[in-house]
């Protein structure tokens, strides 16, 4: 059985308060061979539907 690393992130408003930590945080994963997947929240909450499909 074949498992993926995968990461999805969902970002709200404090996520322009945090963005450092979030590019190192992301770099991190990254090196262990996570793949993220970023989505703003807005989209999430009004472009659900459209999203799904991805």
């Amino acid at each position: 059985m074949f498992f993926k690393k995968v990461i999805i992130e969902i970002d709200g408003g404090i996520h322009a308060l945090q963005i450092e930590y979030d590019q190192i945080r992301e770099a991190i994963l990254m090196e262990m061979g996570y793949k993220i997947i970023r989505f703003k929240n807005e989209d999430v909450l009004n472009n659900w539907k459209k999203l799904r499909k991805i």
